[in-house]
């Protein structure tokens, strides 16, 4: 996963995503650090067996950090 580059189809993707779950972080800027913040962790969800509760908790935890990249 390290050599994963985020495309633009990518963010427009996790845009999408925002628009109907999400609508006030829907930006563009957020939906790339959402992604910059699911690429540091994949190996720790893939790891656990994710659920969709731990998914809405990952959410949560990058929402409070303002949508800044982790």
């Amino acid at each position: 996963m390290s050599d994963y580059q985020i495309t633009d189809s990518d963010i427009d993707a996790t845009l999408r995503y925002l628009e109907i779950f999400h609508p006030e972080q829907a930006t563009r800027m957020f939906a790339e650090n959402w992604l910059r913040f699911w690429k540091s962790k994949y190996r720790t969800i893939a790891l656990d067996n994710l659920d969709s509760n731990k998914l809405e908790e990952l959410f949560t935890a990058f929402e409070k950090s303002k949508g800044q990249n982790i």
